[in-house]
């Protein structure tokens, strides 16, 4: 054990600590925003399951599917690059056991509406977010919220139809 505990000093000070807890390699801004991304993403999938389900108009449900695929696709991104960036990502259940428990209780045409407005809501929220990462000084921080932000327009711009055409 005195071995261990010799090699493992050995070890600290040659290499630093930071060599047994990799510390992070982006600033607080960079952390923040891949914590927030991924949590948005967990959320964004978790409600498009419900929808899926729930939703009665054909654009609802098929939104959702839409939604789904492209966030969990971009939620494995933002983990690759948090893990090259040793950033741990923790799950944050409350706003999404929140919106989920929210939607459950609605059903037909009221569902269809709450979950398009919250869809609208939560994009432009997206949107805002990713366009401050822009400014980030991790070029592939910058990256992704560039390739991030054409897409997730695209998902406002549809969820903005689809609720106007409830709407009607």
């Amino acid at each position: 054990m005195k071995t261990i505990t010799t090699l493992l000093s050995i070890f600290t000070l040659a290499f630093g600590t930071s060599a047994l807890a990799q510390e992070p390699s982006v600033g607080n801004f960079d952390q923040e925003f891949l914590q927030n991304s991924a949590n948005c993403n967990r959320n964004e999938a978790a409600l498009a399951k419900l929808a899926e389900s729930k939703a009665v108009n054909p654009q609802v449900k098929s939104f959702a599917a839409m939604m789904a695929k492209d966030h969990a696709a971009m939620n494995e991104k933002i983990t690759l690059l948090a893990t090259k960036k040793n950033v741990e990502l923790t799950v944050d259940p409350e706003k999404v056991n929140k919106d989920v428990a929210n939607l459950t209780k609605k059903e037909g045409k009221e569902f269809d509406k709450d979950y398009m407005k919250l869809m609208v809501s939560n994009h432009k929220n997206l949107i805002e977010s990713l366009e401050k990462a822009l400014k980030s000084e991790d070029p592939e921080v910058t990256k992704m919220a560039h390739d991030a932000l054409p897409n997730i327009k695209a998902h406002l711009a549809q969820a903005e139809k689809i609720e106007d055409a409830i709407d009607a």
